[in-house]
């Protein structure tokens, strides 16, 4: 938590919408907390800040305030740190503050090999997850994400054009890049194995 935080201060562009919105004075507000610690870590002379009143106005995904004391995937705590801040900035000069600084999108794609026929389902992202198993550095996993591959054999693609299955290659295309890019690197895999 604490290092997403200061990855979410040190950018200009999302620090200035939350410095901006206009929100009330409550402690159980997550703006206004949130607010409190942009503002105390604005001013150059503080050593150290207690994020109390902002953790408890952090809700998991059953309402309850989240435990300091549990580790979470920095991806899904992001998410779920957004989702919970959105409803905050409706109806403010930030409305669209978290699409704007980290929103994307991206289209599935499956393309018949027989004939010009192409199904595309387009999906907005506010961040991605590489896997970086296997991989020597970034650009390597992100193009392994819009590697395309054929669906051929037991795996063909049934083309509405053509009325039957056919073969077909299937990619990931970037549609609209955010303005930064929140890349979550999958270093760690749990692999059952049974004996």
């Amino acid at each position: 938590m604490n290092s997403l935080l200061q990855q979410l201060y040190m950018n200009d562009m999302f620090n200035e919408g939350i410095m901006e919105a206009e929100t009330s004075a409550q402690d159980n507000n997550l703006l206004y907390q949130l607010q409190v610690l942009f503002g105390a870590l604005n001013e150059k002379s503080v050593g150290s800040l207690n994020a109390k009143g902002l953790c408890k106005c952090i809700k998991d995904f059953d309402g309850k305030c989240i435990s300091i004391k549990e580790q979470r995937d920095v991806d899904e705590f992001f998410n779920l740190f957004l989702d919970r801040l959105e409803p905050y900035l409706v109806n403010t000069k930030g409305s669209d503050l978290i699409k704007r600084t980290f929103g994307g999108s991206f289209a599935n794609e499956v393309i018949c090999l027989e004939c010009p026929h192409r199904s595309e389902n387009v999906e907005a992202f506010l961040s991605l997850n590489l896997q970086i198993s296997g991989k020597k550095s970034i650009k390597e996993s992100l193009k392994a994400f819009v590697t395309e591959e054929y669906l051929m054999g037991q795996d063909l693609y049934y083309c509405e054009r053509c009325d039957k299955k056919m073969k077909a290659k299937r990619r990931t295309t970037f549609k609209t890049l955010p303005n930064y890019f929140a890349i979550f690197l999958k270093r760690f895999y749990f692999q059952y194995t049974t004996g």
